[in-house]
């Protein structure tokens, strides 16, 4: 048997891994897609001009990808915490999957209900 904050300091730490882990396939996967729909908008811009906004495109694109990835990875760690919150509540042993699953359900209801919230008229 462990002390009460060994175990819960474990499960913490464990959790935080999964939802990095969360965290980081929700940023690839934007990344992905922010690359496949990139269009640009405006008459064309001759290929010389563009040359020198390359790196700006590449910069805000690993800006988008790196708020997305802090933003992500605090929501799915509040699913963890709520995880390790049962754990210690029913005397439960921590197992990886559920700590996934936990990170992914907080994660998607929570930023769900922050598209909700924009998407209701004022």
């Amino acid at each position: 048997m462990q002390p009460l904050d060994t175990l819960v300091f474990t499960v913490l730490a464990h959790g935080a891994l999964m939802a990095l882990l969360v965290a980081a396939i929700f940023s690839a996967v934007l990344l992905v897609k922010s690359i496949i729909d990139f269009t640009r908008t405006g008459p064309e811009v001759a290929e010389e001009v563009l040359t020198h906004y390359r790196l700006y495109l590449a910069y805000t694109l690993a800006r988008l990808v790196a708020f997305a990835f802090f933003i992500s990875a605090f929501l799915a760690f509040l699913g963890v915490a709520a995880y390790a919150v049962g754990l210690v509540l029913f005397d439960a042993n921590y197992r990886t999957a559920a700590a996934v699953s936990a990170a992914v359900v907080a994660f998607l209801l929570l930023a769900g209900r922050k598209q909700q919230r924009v998407r209701e008229p004022a």
